[in-house]
């Protein structure tokens, strides 16, 4: 599932994931056909970048006190592959209230805020 998704920094410094064409009509299938599963799709939707240099972080790797999705496209790794450094990193903070992945559906992007 490659191209469905494109990652790109906005102009307030924040990670902007916006779908492609060909993402927009694999919503709309999955949507049409009631497969809509929420974070497991767009996760899926988003596997071309996570492909690419991008990285999908676990909380608790980075000491980080949410259940937010958190990507970064600057990870160091140990030889033992335990995460060592973080560059800018991005999270979902309303991720109690609504999911990336509805909005992702609904607006055709969703923003990630950078971590402070």
């Amino acid at each position: 599932m490659n191209g469905l998704t494109v990652f790109s920094i906005d102009a307030n410094g924040n990670l902007k994931i916006s779908l492609t064409d060909a993402g927009r009509e694999e919503v709309k299938d999955k949507t049409e056909c009631h497969l809509w599963y929420g974070d497991d799709l767009f996760l899926e939707l988003c596997e071309g970048p996570l492909c690419n240099g991008w990285q999908l972080i676990p909380p608790e790797d980075i000491g980080a006190l949410t259940d937010s999705l958190i990507f970064s496209d600057d990870v160091q790794h140990d030889d033992d592959g335990k995460i060592t450094d973080v560059g800018a990193h991005y999270w979902f903070p309303d991720y109690q209230i609504r999911s990336p992945a509805q909005d992702l559906a609904e607006y055709g992007f969703v923003i990630f805020t950078k971590a402070s």
